[in-house]
């Protein structure tokens, strides 16, 4: 009998996670990142922001190490480091395969970007690879490019769940614990564990990178540089395109009804029946042919 018991919560070693907060510390964890590159260039990446859209914590997961930079605490700075903005502006284009997986990677780059006018480049988005994989999405109407919960990609690739317990009640302001820190360091590792997981699909390893990774982010247009806005079998399954086409024949359907009541027909067609035959025709197949489409979709979403 199926269950809905708990899924085991997703965890790191809390000795795994390194907390920068002076710019001595800050310096020696982006040399070990840089180091780390050489051996396995893709990191886990998250950032936490205040109330006041200031980036407060910027989390980078390798294989062994989660480092998490205080910004309100490395010497008393109000924005990011010049040698942790450097490498996030520089080191990810060291190699084209070095990137930052995450699940909401453009929202952490518009929030460094707002926060501290720091590019987050070469950064990958999850839920792309995901939506790759799992077209579901698609016969909901979500678009590709829609962000996937880190909560279901934990679910979905690692068979673990979140804990959400230690998230801080003043949203990153004031004082952080070590249970804080670690907090945010596991959404940086999840991340990369979950990257892990998708790579062993072949669809997503051998993924064209401007799928799902960004070089850039244009702050004029708001908009990342360097992703294709679709995947082409995402985008066939779409049932935008089909709604679309419903809608366009439902107003066909009442201009041809307002016809027929603004001018008569005869005693054996309606005025449309008579003077637009072939519409009439069209119409009637098309409202056939959506009742069938329909009735198929709705049985394959049971």
């Amino acid at each position: 009998m199926a269950t809905n018991a708990p899924l085991p919560l997703f965890t790191i070693n809390p000795t795994s996670v390194a907390v920068a907060t002076n710019v001595k510390l800050s310096e020696a964890y982006v040399a070990q990142l840089i180091k780390d590159a050489k051996t396995c260039p893709f990191f886990g990446f998250d950032v936490e922001s205040m109330p006041s859209r200031q980036v407060r914590l910027v989390q980078i997961a390798s294989r062994k190490t989660v480092y998490v930079f205080d910004i309100n605490k490395i010497d008393g700075v109000s924005n990011i480091p010049h040698i942790c903005a450097a490498y996030i502006e520089y080191v990810p284009q060291a190699s084209q395969r070095l990137s930052s997986p995450s699940c909401e990677t453009i929202r952490d780059a518009k929030a460094l970007m707002h926060s501290d006018e720091v590019e987050l480049a070469g950064a990958g988005e999850l839920s792309r690879l995901h939506r790759m994989f799992d077209l579901s999405g698609a016969t909901s109407g979500l678009q590709f490019s829609s962000c996937v919960a880190l909560e279901t990609l934990s679910k979905v690739w690692l068979g673990r769940g979140l804990n959400k317990d230690f998230q801080p009640a003043q949203e990153w302001n004031g004082e952080l614990s070590d249970e804080h820190y670690t907090y945010a360091a596991t959404d940086a590792a999840v991340g990369l564990a979950i990257y892990h997981s998708m790579m062993t699909v072949n669809i997503l390893s051998t993924a064209r990178p401007r799928l799902w990774i960004f070089s850039g982010y244009d702050t004029c247009s708001g908009e990342t540089v360097g992703l294709v806005k679709d995947y082409a079998p995402y985008a066939a399954t779409s049932t935008q395109c089909i709604t679309s086409m419903e809608g366009s024949l439902a107003k066909m359907q009442k201009r041809l009804r307002d016809a027929d009541e603004t001018l008569p027909g005869d005693d054996f067609d309606t005025w449309s029946e008579k003077n637009m035959p072939e519409a009439v025709e069209l119409c009637s197949s098309l409202a056939e042919a959506f009742v069938a489409y329909n009735k198929k979709m709705s049985e394959r979403k049971r």
